[in-house]
This record gives C-alpha cells, sequence and structure tokens, in this order.
C-alpha cells in the first residue's frame, strides 16, 4: 500500500521547485535578500526519503500523469531510484 497521497507528490514538486526558484533569486544566501518562509520549505525538504518511498513517489506519479512521472528524476536528482524506476 501507497503511503503517498495525490497532495504528498504535488507539495514535493513544487518544494523543489520553490527550492530552485529561491536558489535562483538568492544563490550566495544573502540575508536581505531572504524570503519569508524559505527555512519552512528548507526544514521540510531536508526531511529524507528512503529508496522505498522514492519508488511508491514515482508509481504513484506515474499513475496521476506520465507526463510527470517521466521527469522526476530529473527534477528530483537527489534519487537515483527515481531514473530506474520510472519508464
Amino acid at each position: 500500500m501507497c503511503r503517498f497521497t495525490v497532495n504528498d507528490v504535488d507539495a514535493i514538486v513544487q518544494a523543489n521547485e520553490v527550492e530552485r526558484l529561491v536558489t535562483w533569486y538568492n544563490p550566495l544566501s544573502q540575508s536581505d535578500l531572504l524570503i519569508p518562509g524559505e527555512d519552512d520549505i528548507t526544514t521540510w525538504r531536508s526531511h529524507s526519503i528512503s529508496e522505498k518511498q522514492y519508488r511508491e513517489l514515482a508509481r504513484l506519479a506515474w499513475d496521476i500523469c506520465p507526463e510527470l512521472a517521466v521527469f522526476l528524476p530529473d527534477r528530483l536528482i537527489s534519487s537515483s531510484v527515481l531514473a530506474e524506476t520510472v519508464p
């Protein structure tokens, strides 16, 4: 049974995109350019996801939207399991 929901997939992808935008906006992490709530996203994203959870995430994403799932390995490069799991 998959423990991820559609909302989890959405939140993971959105948090990843926010992190990318923040890095682009403030690559040197200058304090005067910090965005309110930026630390919340960083803290949330710092929770580790196991290989099994990445597989579940990839399968659920594929069920929801294959067009999204094929890009997960590119967007979430921290997991080699995604590249192996997504067809």
